[in-house]
């Protein structure tokens, strides 16, 4: 099905910084028992009253199917606050490892991933600064779709709406253009459609600026067995009696050179957001008051969110994004986004790499006292003269009290099979995204839900509490390796 995202900007530069992720989310609590641990006392160990005793740890890694099971080509390091090596695990059964590991320290789970012909893949995930007690879950929690075809949408565009050049179908954040007449769709499951039946759609009619100028819904449409899975999808008319929604944006961050307000329309957990305003030029301090059009019978929820620019909008040096959940009623909401977007690093090297005090050091600008995590991706790649390829991808998340500087724990031969590289070989180092992050729930008290999935989605996903408000900045540009 063809398609895209509702959200640009700001959030889709997010999902494809981090699209390497799983995800690393601390969950404080008591481990309900060891994993792959020599240990037989480890849980009775562990304090969180703030002493420097070792506590236990526990990890525990899902795979692309939301389980946690068994996987010879996972490894758990465990390492103490200085980066020492503690101990290398195997995942039990149960997809869990536990050790005894001081306040401060650090869990990373490596997958590698044989590409063939002689390439690999090394996926690290690191979460930085865990305590006593923790359980860090990695990995998706939700299974990702299949992808099966489910059915055929059989859309008759019989009659073009007035004043419109351009007809759009949207299932969620599924995007189909429209010709006149029959169209028939391949209907699949998928992030945006989630394979729901029956099935709830909306036609957005467009001017030739790109403004809707009307709409037709239809919801609870039934997948007709009988017509060999199709969907027939008709119209219900063309209307244009939008709702609208007055998004009024305060205490813009210094260097903000663009802003753009939206509001996100949830039905069944799946946006449908459809009316986006071209980023409006801004100057530091000033504030912006901005109506977004909504088809009112289609909302569950609403999510009135904020996509900011910093630098030049050719060349963007960061991102930020803010947003809240309210009720589907609200027409007039304020985000304040002194309070909503957390600082952004401008700059970041690496250094002392590959060893044992291999560290990531960055530039924040702004105070980092309202962000709640921070996130780190950095990749590199080896390309040696046979022509094989061996890249690492490595996602760091850590507490934004550690504001200047992310230890990279040292797991030797494990990260550099073949360090260092031969002198005609090809090394290449980017960093992938650098962000700091708000959320609901504090670092010491996560979610279990995966922190990335509020990326992923361009926002806050709609079954967080109404009220819920999440912000992040992402920026920063690795040095040279």
């Amino acid at each position: 099905m063809r398609g895209g995202h509702t959200t640009r900007g700001a959030a889709e530069w997010a999902a494809l910084a981090l699209a390497l992720a799983a995800a690393c989310s601390p969950v404080r609590g008591v481990p309900d028992g060891g994993a792959g641990d020599d240990d037989d006392d480890a849980t009775d160990a562990g304090t969180v009253d703030g002493s420097v005793e070792p506590g236990v740890v526990t990890v525990i890694v899902y795979g692309p199917d939301a389980q946690a099971t068994a996987d010879p080509n996972r490894l758990v390091f465990f390492h103490a606050p200085d980066g020492t090596l503690v101990s290398t695990r195997m995942l039990d059964e149960d997809g869990r490892a536990t050790e005894l590991v001081a306040p401060g320290g650090s869990v990373t789970v490596l997958t590698a991933v044989d590409e063939g012909e002689g390439s690999f893949t090394y996926v690290l995930h690191t979460v930085v600064g865990v305590q006593p007690l923790d359980t860090i879950q990695i990995g998706p929690r939700v299974p990702e779709p299949s992808w099966d075809q489910l059915g055929e949408l059989v859309v008759n565009l019989a009659e073009e709406a007035p004043d419109a050049v351009n007809h759009e179908l949207r299932i969620g954040c599924e995007v189909v253009p429209l010709a006149s007449g029959e169209n028939r769709i391949p209907y699949q499951d998928t992030r945006c459609t989630r394979g729901l039946t029956p099935v709830d759609y909306l036609v957005v009619a467009r001017d030739d600026a790109g403004d809707p100028v009307a709409y037709s819904a239809r919801l609870g449409a039934q997948l007709d067995t009988v017509l060999a899975y199709r969907i027939p999808l008709a119209l219900n008319g063309w209307q244009t009696d939008f709702d609208r929604v007055r998004v009024k944006l305060n205490n813009v961050p210094p260097g903000v050179t663009g802003l753009s307000p939206e509001v996100g329309i949830y039905r069944r957990g799946l946006d449908y957001s459809f009316d986006f305003l071209a980023p409006t030029p801004v100057q530091g301090g000033q504030d912006v008051d901005a109506e977004v059009r909504i088809v009112g019978g289609l909302i569950d929820r609403l999510q009135p969110r904020a996509q900011l620019v910093y630098g030049n909008p050719n060349a963007p040096a960061g991102f930020g994004f803010a947003a809240r959940n309210v009720d589907a009623t609200v027409r007039d909401v304020t985000l304040d986004l002194g309070t909503m977007v957390p600082a952004r690093v401008t700059e970041a090297t690496l250094l002392d790499f590959p060893g044992p005090n291999s560290h990531l050091d960055f530039t924040v600008v702004g105070p980092t006292d309202t962000a709640t995590m921070g996130m780190a991706g950095v990749t590199w790649r080896l390309d040696d003269p046979g022509g094989h390829t061996t890249q690492w991808e490595w996602v760091i998340a850590f507490p934004p009290d550690l504001s200047e500087s992310v230890p990279l724990p040292d797991i030797g031969p494990n990260l550099h099979p073949s360090w260092p590289p031969p002198s005609e070989a090809n090394l290449v180092a980017a960093i992938a995204g650098f962000m700091w992050m708000t959320h609901p729930a504090t670092w010491d008290e996560a979610r279990q839900d995966r922190p990335f999935e509020v990326v992923e989605s361009g926002g806050l996903r709609p079954d967080l509490p109404l009220g819920a408000e999440l912000g992040f900045t992402i920026g920063g540009r690795l040095g040279d390796l």
